[in-house]
């Protein structure tokens, strides 16, 4: 999956990780357990994996920042 999401632009990963983060939310809201929601919580991993690859190799973005530059 981590592949797949490397090759879609940021402002789609945005929007994606943004769906998934509340479907989390309220699977977690209406009762399901820490166990229940793992794969959910999997993907959640993967979309913020590649967020940070695309924000840290993509110039302009927000957030990016070259490596050894201060904050």
């Amino acid at each position: 999956m981590l592949s797949e999401l490397r090759q879609l632009d940021l402002e789609t990963l945005k929007q994606m990780f943004a769906l998934e983060t509340d479907k989390l939310r309220q699977s977690l809201l209406t009762g399901a357990s820490w166990e229940d929601v793992q794969q959910q919580r999997y993907r959640l991993i993967d979309f913020e994996v590649a967020l940070y690859q695309k924000m840290r190799y993509q110039p302009g973005a927000v957030g990016h920042r070259r490596l050894g530059s201060q904050a």
